[in-house]
Parts: structure tokens; sequence; C-alpha cells
């Protein structure tokens, strides 16, 4: 949790938390940041979503370890929902290659289709903001940001 941790603090901080804050925390995993911003609401309620029952577990175990209550799990896709998160190559590409490094050890994975979902597919400039409008659905202005916690 150590390498991600700057980028953690960054989004709490950009968030403003307050004591009774409610927040919702898509593709949780094993859920940081929001048992940061869970620990800094403590009358609020933060609730992690996440498709992979199992890094939900793990969350719940984390937050119980710390003494975090005010949580809630639920597993749920993300797709459906009109939200987005990405990364440029140029940026992520070290914790990618160590990401990609520490699974290739454990597993056999094969590479992504050109097409398929991959960690920098929607990266490009435009590219989701197409998806999101050759659907009917409206856009943030450019240059307007919005949390995914």
């Amino acid at each position: 949790m150590d390498r991600p941790a700057p980028v953690s603090a960054a989004m709490i901080e950009r968030l403003d938390v307050a004591e009774d804050d409610q927040h919702l925390a898509i593709a949780a995993g094993t859920g940081e940041p929001a048992l940061s911003i869970a620990r800094r609401s403590p009358v609020g309620r933060v609730v992690l979503t996440d498709l992979v029952a199992e890094m939900l577990d793990t969350a719940a175990r984390r937050a119980r370890a710390q003494g975090v209550v005010n949580i809630e799990t639920k597993v749920r896709c993300a797709a459906p929902m009109i939200c987005r998160s990405t990364t440029p190559p140029s940026i992520a590409s070290l914790w990618t290659t160590i990401s990609e490094q520490a699974i290739a050890t454990e597993a056999v994975v094969a590479p992504p289709e050109p097409d398929g979902p991959n960690m920098f597919r929607c990266a490009a400039q435009g590219f989701v903001a197409a998806l999101y409008e050759a659907r009917g659905c409206a856009t943030l202005p450019s240059g307007t940001s919005t949390s995914s916690s």
C-alpha cells in the first residue's frame, strides 16, 4: 500500500472530507483510499463496491483490523455507471511494470487484445468522451474533474 499512498493522499486532500460525509468508492479493491476516507469521516459512511467479492473481503478485514466501523461493502459492477478514471501510460508505467511482474510470478497471463480491456485503453485524449457521446450521455466540460470516492 506504500506505492499508491501519495496518489491516495492527494485524492483525499482534494475531497476535503468532513466527519459526517458519505462516500461511494467504486472499484474499491482492497480498500484504499476508501478506508482512509472512512477514518476521516467517523460519523459518516463509506460504501465500497467492487466486482470481486474477495477484494471486498480483504477490505473488510483490513477495516476491522484498523477499527474502521463506518464502511459497507457491496459486490457491484461499475460498468453500468457513468464514471471514469484514467491514468496516462507515462505516469503509470513503473507501477504497471512492477504489478505485471508480480502477477507473472504467480500466473501466466495472456497479453490483452488490442481493443480489449487493459490498463491504458481509455487514456487517449477524447476516448471516453467519444464513448459517452456515442451512447447519448453527457460529458463534463474539458478541465472539469470529478472524484470516484
